[in-house]
């Protein structure tokens, strides 16, 4: 016989499960081969997030993988640290370049042959140059390297390793280049960490470097000249102490003829002809513009004297416009650091002194750090209104826009990856390419649904009547994209959920909503399985997101209970799903119930059922079983049907059970805060499934259903029984208080029933493993002697728990035995277990006791048993047949011990007999009267009638006629009365018997009463006895009689021949105080005559 199931998941293989796998590898293609592939072929995924390379999209951005490094570069970038590579890309070039402190890597990724991958080597330096890709005086694509501690070295040709020019420019102890501009003419700009500026020109046969600043004075004039190697010319006549501009270059910009050169708190604006003649045009002062426009954006009471701001970068646009990235904080930050981008405009086609600078935009960048923590300096890049700002790991997306508030991120997920480098993808309109050590990935961004009225459902518009519930459909937004597209462990990004005014409720219960209703994001409903399974999985990871993010308790444990309830039907539907799979032929019957369910009869109804209706999974169920009782039993068809229901509800109770068994902790909802399915609703079915089964299978006219179908059917009926008794005992566990007392109660309940209709369909195996398992000894006993083992085996079997168990076990079973009357077996067993025999029957005087030890020949114990085993017996058989063994034992143990035997007690044990053997009579005596009875009279009033009709006629004596029935009943149920019932019988039955001898006997056994109740006996008798003679001949008539006559006429009366027979207690009529005057002188007359 099967034991009981832990799970009995037999599920068919995850539909989603392959596109998460697809998700998790890296891309297979390399960037070349991805274009490629891109442009000639199309794949259909059946919603956004099956496509592997989608890593998040919704109807305003799309962020996409598209493609990876070669293995090659892979390799060298995984050498380095961040700060020992450094990566570029260009799309002009449809290059990408790695620089490494040794080496420099160009990546064509359009080209068709396979040199696309060109190592080129130089002298080490301690870091990674800066390198750009450049148009050639050969017109081809040259090379531009600038190290950080000076060295230049440009090639002719990206192919050509052996052409290329060196330049070593001579900077100042701790200088360090810290940026680098290509611009036109094959000339480039370079920034020092002192604030220097170097014009290189590589168009001639040699590298030539200008200065833009003048020498200040002879003596610096001449160490350039004498001790520098390669001497720098100046190009104009700007002292750089002069000018305002300190610390180091952050960012050149070039446009127009003029460089823009940003500095921490400055800009300065030169101009550059093609003969590289160099002008300053304008340098501003930028810092007071920087705190203007991010005083908007600080609490009202810090002062802006406390801002402290600082440029990263700058980015220039058309329309006179340009837009910077800073840094700020204030002393409340302590360390940390926030980040904005703000947009400037100018009027005039460039930037010249004392040009006034109006504020167009400041968005802040949701980005928090201790600057010294990051890996390199963040970068700020601008396409159609949007800025790109990348950080380490993190790449932020604000709107420029006055009219829109989008501002969204991509995170990278492990920590072994960073973002390398970041290029406005000149080929798609506001889209971003980053490239990490992982992939390439693009940022795309919709601006015109971005910018569009929030009545065009545009969640990002500045303009609503609601800022909470536009940060609240935003946070539902990043949450759906958490859900969807951030499975745990699968992908390379990570979607963590920031919070300010939004109403965190409301969007996780609107987007559950959504789920329930269908929401863009999942698959289509054409391809049932895989909807049903996305449906759950993504509603489940919502309550994950959710503690990911440390917002669990943003929900109520209510609203945290209602999703997992609702979570756990969409499960249950998955299984029914699969069922249904497994199970073809169960389709139509399936069919047919859901018909009756939905009270329709058109279309796919188990598709209807499945999407729409997951929470009548009980109704289902229940008309199930309806279904099931409408079958003609009689049929193989109906105990196949029974079989797949059976199948259905444990699947649902294995599954469910294991689902909030793993669920409720992580939705931290405290045990039975309320009742999910499986407490809810699994236990009731469970046992109405094992109570049918059992049912039917105790049938006994079954003759056409196989034997293969019964063997089923029981053991489904013994994994049902041992799955219900271990969620009850697992419920005990976890409760507490009155609610596992509950639990407790039910679960006692439950085993006495399952163990006892186990037996009942011959699963004595199942139903004895089941109460041992639950230490439910009672429920052994039961079972062991209700099988059908032969006696010799359930002898053994009881030797084997009585040892296992010890002496609880031989109570349970001893009372069990004594209860059903099963006296030889306690006798056959106590030969094996004599010690507890005599412990047992010491404490438990049961009515085999004295026949034990009568045996035992232990008469003095047998005595005593008996005496005890008296008092509580109230057959009048079987107290007489009990009163004559207890007679011969004491006349037993006089002769062993003649010092304990008492005479008394031999003679009160008689009188008990005689009184038992009276009462024997009295029943036997009932008896011959009841054969004239007829079928439908009441047997008591049928002997009143028949022996007391006097008391029954008389009125008055109702009270004497209701307790004299009473005392009938007990008789003729064979229950021995006490003495003043027999006596109040003797004396009421007024024509019953011999009067004389029921008087006699009366009185004899009043006087065997010893308390105060003897004397009303005795007046209540001699009442009735003169009562009788109040119309006897001798009070009538005897004045008239002769002597002779009266003399016979006072032997017939009852008072004569009563008192002639009874030796004493005679009472006279006048101590009565009963009867009127002439009666009582009448019988006073008959009394002296009598005792004369």
């Amino acid at each position: 016989m099967p034991k009981a199931k832990t799970s009995s998941r037999v599920s068919s293989i995850s539909k989603l499960s392959p596109f998460f796998r697809k998700r998790t590898d890296k891309p297979k293609l390399e960037l070349h081969d991805y274009i490629l592939a891109s442009d000639t072929t199309s794949t259909s995924y059946p919603t956004f997030w099956a496509d592997p390379e989608v890593l998040s999209q919704t109807n305003a951005y799309r962020i996409r993988r598209i493609g990876k490094l070669p293995s090659t570069l892979e390799n060298v970038i995984n050498m380095y640290s961040s700060q020992d590579v450094r990566v570029h890309s260009s799309q002009l070039f449809n290059c990408i370049t790695i620089a490494t402190p040794d080496s420099i890597y160009v990546y064509f990724y359009k080209k068709k042959d396979n040199d696309r991958v060109i190592h080129l080597s130089m002298e080490e330096n301690q870091e990674p140059p800066i390198v750009n890709m450049v148009s050639s005086d050969t017109q081809t694509i040259g090379i531009l390297a600038v190290s950080k501690s000076g060295h230049i070295t440009y090639w002719r040709q990206y192919s050509g390793a052996s052409s290329f020019l060196k330049y070593k420019l001579s900077l100042s102890q701790q200088e360090q280049i810290t940026a680098v501009e290509s611009i036109r003419g094959q000339r480039a700009i370079l920034g020092s960490s002192l604030g220097n500026i170097y014009l290189v020109d590589y168009n001639a046969n040699k590298l030539a470097v200008f200065s833009f600043y003048k020498q200040m004075n002879l003596a610096a004039f001449l160490s350039n000249m004498l001790f520098v190697t390669n001497p720098v010319e100046s190009r104009s006549n700007v002292v750089k102490s002069s000018l305002p501009c300190k610390g180091k270059i952050l960012r050149i910009r070039f446009s127009q003829d003029h460089a823009y050169i940003a500095y921490a708190e400055h800009m300065a604006v030169w101009n550059i002809n093609d003969q590289n003649e160099i002008k300053l045009s304008t340098v501003i002062s930028i810092h007071h513009h920087l705190k203007e426009a991010l005083s908007r954006h600080i609490p009202s009471h810090v002062s802006r004297d406390y801002i402290k701001a600082n440029l990263l970068d700058i980015c220039l646009s058309e329309n006179n416009t340009f837009t910077v990235l800073v840094s700020y904080s204030v002393p409340e930050m302590g360390n940390y650091v926030q980040y904005a981008v703000i947009s400037f405009t100018y009027s005039g086609s460039i930037l010249k002194e004392n040009t006034p600078l109006w504020i167009l935009h400041t968005a802040s960048v949701p980005y928090s750090v201790i600057p010294d923590t990051l890996q390199r300096a963040p970068t700020l890049l601008i396409s159609e209104g949007l800025a790109f700002v990348t950080f380490d790991r993190t790449m932020i997306v604000v709107s420029m826009d006055k009219n829109s508030v989008f501002e969204e991120r991509v995170v990278l997920k492990q920590d072994d990856d960073d973002i390398l480098c970041t290029q406005v993808n000149q080929t798609v309109e506001a889209s971003a390419l980053m490239i990490t050590r992982k992939c390439i990935i693009e940022f795309q961004v919709d601006t015109n649904k971005i910018r569009r009225p929030s009545a065009e459902g545009n969640i990002y518009a500045v303009a609503v009547d609601d800022t909470n519930e536009r940060d609240t459909l935003i946070f539902k937004s990043r949450l759906e994209q958490a859900v969807f597209f951030g499975v745990p462990e699968q992908g390379p990004l990570q979607f963590p959920l920031r919070t300010e005014q939004e109403d965190i409720s409301k969007a996780v219960l609107s987007l559950t909503d959504d789920i329930l209703k269908g929401c863009e994001l999942l698959p289509k409903s054409l391809e049932l399985g895989f909807y049903i399974e996305s449906r759950y999985v993504f509603s489940n990871r919502i309550m994950s997101v959710l503690t990911d993010n440390g917002l669990i308790h943003s929900m109520t444990e209510n609203e945290r209970f209602k999703i997992l309830k609702t979570t756990e039907y969409y499960y249950l539907t998955i299984v029914l799903y699969e069922t249904l799979v497994e199970n073809h032929s169960f389709t139509l019957q399936f069919s047919a119930a859901i018909q009756s369910v939905l009270q329709e009869n058109s279309g796919d109804l188990i598709r209807a059922f499945l999407i729409d209706h997951p929470f009548d999974v009980n109704q289902l169920i229940e008309q199930f079983f309806s279904t099931f009782e409408a079958f003609d039993f009689n049929l193989e068809e109906t105990a196949l049907y029974l079989q797949k229901i059976n199948k259905v509800i444990l699947s649902l109770a294995n599954r469910a059970y294991n689902y909030e068994e793993k669920y409720l902790p992580l939705y931290e909802i405290s045990h039975h805060f309320g009742d999910l399915w499986m407490i809810a609703s699994a236990s009731d079915l469970l046992m109405k499934a094992f109570e049918k089964t059992q049912n039917y299978v105790c049938l006994s006219s079954l003759n056409n259903v196989t034997n293969q179908s019964m063997a089923a059917l029981k053991d489904n009926l013994c994994e049902i029984g041992s799955l219900l008794l271990n969620h009850l005992s697992i419920e005990i566990y976890k409760s507490v208080g009155d609610v596992r007392q509950n639990y407790a109660d039910k679960l006692s309940n439950t085993k006495s029933v399952i163990i006892q209709k186990l037996c009942a369909c011959q699963q004595y195996q199942v139903a004895i493993e089941l109460a041992e398992k639950y230490d439910d000894l009672p429920a052994i006993v039961a079972a062991l002697q209700t099988s059908q083992l032969s006696d010799e085996e359930v002898q053994a079997k009881h030797i084997y728990f009585i040892q296992a168990y010890g002496y609880d076990y031989f109570t349970l079973l001893l009372n069990w035995l004594n209860d059903h009357g099963e006296d030889e077996k306690i006798l056959l067993l106590s030969k094996h277990v004599p010690d507890y025999v005599d412990k047992f029957f010491e404490n438990n005087p049961v009515k085999i006791s004295w026949t034990y030890y009568l045996l035992q020949e232990n008469y003095v114990k047998a005595l005593i048993r008996l005496k005890e085993c008296l008092e509580r017996e109230t057959n009048v058989y079987k107290r007489c047949d009990m009163l004559s063994w207890a007679n011969m034992m004491l006349v037993a143990t006089k002769e062993e011990k003649d010092d304990m035997f008492d005479p008394n007690v031999l003679q009160g044990l008689s009188a008990q007999l005689e009184f038992e053997a009276i009462q024997m009579e009295i029943i036997e005596a009932f008896k011959e009267h009841l054969n004239f009875m007829s079928a439908n009279e009441n047997a008591a009033m049928f002997i009143l009638n028949k022996c007391a009709s006097i008391l029954v006629e008389d009125k008055t004596r109702k009270e004497d006629v209701k307790e004299l029935k009473e005392s009938i009943e007990k008789l003729l149920n064979e229950t021995s009365l006490d003495k003043v019932q027999v006596i109040k019988i003797l004396v009421m039955l007024d024509n019953f018997g011999s009067d004389v001898m029921n008087m006699t006997i009366a009185l004899r056994l009043v006087n065997e009463v010893k308390d105060e109740s003897n004397l009303l006996l005795s007046q209540i008798i001699w009442k009735e006895i003169y009562s009788r003679d109040l119309n006897s001949k001798y009070v009538k008539y005897h004045q008239e009689f002769t002597k002779v006559q009266r003399h016979t006429a006072l032997k017939e009366t009852y008072t004569w021949r009563v008192i002639q027979s009874n030796e004493g207690n005679i009472l006279a009529p006048s101590s009565l105080n009963y009867f009127q005057s002439q009666e009582l002188s009448q019988l006073e007359q008959l009394f002296k005559a009598v005792m004369s």
